[in-house]
């Protein structure tokens, strides 16, 4: 029985080129998400868009450091 990978967001079928694309670009949707985000609720409150944001840009951080070890 073939292990099942707990974070299924991987890229590991994509080639090293593709990937870092991906990556770079998710980064960017992150960046414009933050900017369109600010000013947008109190601040002392995270709104669950922010918090949503913030668990993407982890996992980003996650799947890259993934990546830079294959």
């Amino acid at each position: 029985m073939e292990a099942t990978n707990p974070h299924p967001y991987t890229l590991q079928d994509v080639d090293d080129a593709s990937a870092a694309l991906i990556l770079q670009l998710q980064r960017e949707d992150v960046e414009e998400l933050q900017r369109l985000s600010k000013g947008k609720h109190r601040e002392d409150e995270v709104s669950d868009a922010d918090l949503a944001i913030e668990l993407f840009q982890q996992d980003l951080q996650e799947t890259s450091a993934v990546l830079s070890d294959r």
